[in-house]
């Protein structure tokens, strides 16, 4: 059976107890998947699906989960606050990786077993049409606009592109061997493409779409992740059982981590602080790799012959944000404050924070740049109010909402 991997979401992300908090590993041999906490690294549930599944893809407001099932020609909608299969959607033949789009209206699940790609709706949940590739369509990847969707055709050897607008082919990409997962760069500019008849992984200019270059890899490949500031990849090499870790700017391979099975999915935390590979250790594992070190960190057991993996946003107290509550007094009059500090969402790269009063994020209350003090003060609050912040990290497009903070005023 072909593996599939994680479809990084460069999306808005909620961060409350009713949304995906946890990652979420499609185990093909036990057709079932398993729900695991990001903090004690435990499974916390699982949950029944489809026969032989294959990705899970996490929505950008972290309320569902899509599962596509290589057996059962459907996609399972699952509900992230009850861990609970609501729906469950007739696709095309074979699926395997599902993409949505970053306002997370539509899913593109590629169906490798009759050569289209399925449009669905996620309001209604039902198919609204379908889009021939040809070949033997495996990876699958919108870009962080979401102007074009880029799909591998396995054996066939190319990177079909789908103009969003229009829902057509407008062109397709030869790269030779058997295009297996894809994954875009953080600014959209490229698009990585894993071969699993090659040892190779093919880059593609995504303003010109035409291939690039090349990187060099020890062995054949299957699944790649990249870290948040785009400088990292991590791409996973199934027969030696290993992780490659390439550098996205030399296009030099870095190291090679061992696992020690077969390797197939692979995600990355969204502050890059950690990547989880799922393989057949002990007849299914995910392991836990320190982006940091390149070393493992720990693992634990999962179903059968685990796929695909996704994971959602870290709990945000993991990020020690603190609000408190202050005032100055004058002689004519007090001001009443509240001030908001945080950790880095991330240790390198760009990042803008912005703070909004509302979960919506429509009341936008202030901005901190690239390189200030992680700091917000609001002024000239009412006494006694509770007040709630919502913390909002931007990389590269992306909106994550690291957390929300509730504040009671001073007296």
């Amino acid at each position: 059976m072909k593996t599939f991997r994680l479809f990084f979401l460069p999306a808005l992300l909620f961060a409350h107890l009713a949304y995906a908090l946890n990652g979420y590993v499609a185990n093909g041999g036990s057709d079932n998947v398993s729900v695991f906490d990001l903090d004690t690294n435990t499974v916390v549930t699982t949950i029944p699906v489809g026969l032989s599944p294959i990705l899970p893809a996490i929505s950008p407001d972290r309320t569902r989960v899509y599962v596509t099932n290589g057996g059962s020609a459907s996609v399972s909608v699952i509900e992230a606050a009850t861990n609970t299969v609501i729906a469950t959607i007739p696709v095309g033949t074979f699926p395997t990786d599902p993409a949505l789009t970053p306002d997370g209206e539509t899913l593109y699940v590629s169906n490798a077993g009759d050569g289209t790609v399925s449009v669905i709706d996620t309001t209604t949940n039902s198919v609204t049409g379908t889009i021939a590739t040809g070949g033997f369509p495996s990876g699958i990847e919108v870009l962080p606009d979401g102007s074009k969707v880029y799909v591998g055709t396995g054996a066939a050897g190319g990177v079909a592109v789908i103009e969003t607008a229009t829902n057509t082919v407008i062109t397709t990409i030869p790269i030779g061997g058997a295009t297996a997962e894809l994954i875009a760069s953080p600014d959209g500019s490229r698009v990585y493409v894993a071969n699993a008849a090659l040892t190779s992984l093919a880059v593609i200019d995504t303003p010109t779409n035409t291939l690039l270059t090349s990187i060099p890899l020890p062995d054949t490949s299957l699944d790649i992740a990249v870290i948040p500031d785009g400088s990292r990849l991590y791409v996973t090499l199934p027969t030696p059982g290993s992780v490659a870790v390439v550098d996205a700017n030399t296009s030099m391979l870095l190291t090679t981590i061992p696992i020690g099975a077969t390797v197939a999915g692979v995600a990355i935390t969204e502050d890059g602080s950690k990547a989880y590979v799922a393989n057949d250790v002990g007849g299914g594992s995910i392991h836990i790799i320190d982006t940091a070190t390149n070393t493992i960190l720990t693992f634990f057991s999962v179903g059968s012959s685990p796929q695909g993996v996704a994971v959602g946003p870290l709990p945000f107290s993991s990020r020690n944000a603190r609000g408190v509550a202050k005032k100055d007094s004058f002689l004519t009059e007090t001001d009443i404050f509240n001030v908001i500090t945080w950790n880095p969402f991330m240790t390198s790269g760009s990042v803008t924070y912005r703070i909004y009063r509302d979960a919506s994020l429509t009341q936008l209350i202030g901005t901190v740049l690239p390189g200030a003090p992680l700091r917000f003060e609001d002024h000239n609050l009412k006494r006694k109010t509770n007040y709630t912040y919502f913390v909002v990290a931007e990389v590269n497009g992306a909106k994550i909402i690291i957390g929300n903070i509730n504040v009671r005023s001073k007296s």
